[in-house]
């Protein structure tokens, strides 16, 4: 699902990586492509080598609406995993976001869709469609060990994922982080001293 300034309790990667002691953080390799967005979605995962992405779409069209799309491309070569025409599916399909452990390209149309994308690099060269890869595997990407059904979380900092048995215990405890910081700032807005709201040491 979506995450915005409406939400009562922002869910940010900043405060999972907080909760959950730095662990399920990507690499910085991933970055968006289109700032301004956050999306919170249960992963549906593919797998596939390197200048081929067939198991994208197949991935697409198991994902359900709201889900997070993460793929990763194994072995060399740089070619788009994500494109300009999968963009237009996606977002008639409600998919949330897209993570690729890859490069992708198009970036104006993903970017005029609204559609969120992060990933490893841009670049112009299309992918083949000769390999069909893995569809809903473990996946590393960005450094992290995803299982289909894990909650993904990503923003303009970077992306985190929650496993699938701890989304519950991790969303409450970004919650209460969230509540405390609200209160802490309402406090600092008022000119409170940071030494004193945030319990700093004083030289």
């Amino acid at each position: 699902m979506s995450n915005d300034s409406t939400s009562p309790v922002r869910v940010t990667v900043a405060s999972v990586g907080e909760v959950m002691g730095g662990h399920g953080i990507m690499a910085p390799r991933l970055r968006t492509r289109n700032p301004g967005h956050t999306v919170v979605g249960p992963a549906t995962t593919c797998r596939m080598p390197a200048g081929t992405n067939l198991a994208i779409y197949r991935a697409l069209e198991a994902a359900p609406r709201g889900g997070v799309l993460v793929a990763t491309a194994v072995g060399d070569g740089a070619t788009g995993l994500w494109g300009g025409m999968i963009t237009r599916a996606a977002v008639a399909h409600g998919l949330a976001g897209v993570i690729a452990d890859g490069a992708v390209r198009d970036t104006r149309d993903f970017r005029a869709s609204g559609l969120p994308v992060w990933s490893a690099e841009v670049v112009p060269r299309g992918a083949a469609k000769s390999d069909p890869g893995e569809l809903n595997v473990d996946v590393v990407c960005g450094g992290v060990i995803v299982r289909p059904g894990d909650t993904v979380v990503a923003d303009d900092d970077g992306i985190a994922v929650v496993p699938a048995d701890r989304v519950d215990e991790v969303m409450e405890l970004v919650r209460e982080r969230e509540l405390r910081e609200a209160a802490w700032c309402e406090r600092l807005d008022a000119g409170e001293s940071p030494f004193d709201v945030l319990g700093l040491p004083r030289a």
